[in-house]
């Protein structure tokens, strides 16, 4: 498996740096309660995982500014692969700030340690219940199938940024912030 990764490394470098980028915007991997060390290791252990599974290989970029251009695209990739799952969650905060503020709930709010934000309790709860349910009922197994899923679908160094994939983003957000409403 490392002389998979050692003969394929530049691979396995945006295999990282989309992963790494994904975990900065997962509610719960992204916050403040977990320590920067602990996010890198775990993106790490997941790329080196990951790369070897791909089977992709391209060539270099020939020179570091187009290198650096490239590793920025797939950070982008990665932030919008990890903001569409934030709003996922944000969808369960959102019908638990809904909720609490129907319920008369929204005047009693604790801190988020995720965002350093006050939320109702009933948000927090919300919130909590994502989480739990994210991993209870391995939702977090079918997103790495997704993120290994992505590579198929956008390779390393080979995303286009087009007007279509902010539409895209757009429809799942305003669909989401629907579902939302409806758990309310």
């Amino acid at each position: 498996m490392l002389e998979t990764i050692f003969n394929n490394f530049e691979t396995f470098l945006f295999v990282f740096v989309r992963v790494m980028s994904i975990f900065i915007m997962i509610p719960f991997l992204g916050g403040r309660s977990v320590p920067v060390q602990i996010r890198i290791a775990i993106a790490l252990i997941l790329a080196l995982v990951i790369t070897p599974s791909l089977g992709i290989t391209a060539p270099l970029p020939d020179s570091i500014l187009a290198l650096a251009f490239a590793m920025g695209k797939e950070f982008i990739v990665g932030i919008m692969i990890g903001l569409t799952a934030k709003l996922v969650f944000a969808s369960f905060e959102m019908a638990g700030q809904l909720a609490g503020m129907q319920m008369g709930y929204s005047m009693a709010n604790v801190l988020d340690p995720q965002t350093s934000s006050q939320l109702s309790v009933l948000a927090q709860f919300y919130n909590i219940l994502a989480i739990f349910l994210f991993f209870s009922l391995d939702i977090h197994l079918i997103f790495i199938s997704g993120l290994i899923e992505s590579f198929q679908i956008i390779p390393p160094y080979g995303a286009t940024m087009t007007g279509s994939v902010f539409e895209g983003m757009l429809h799942i957000s305003t669909e989401l912030f629907v579902v939302a409403l409806k758990l309310a």
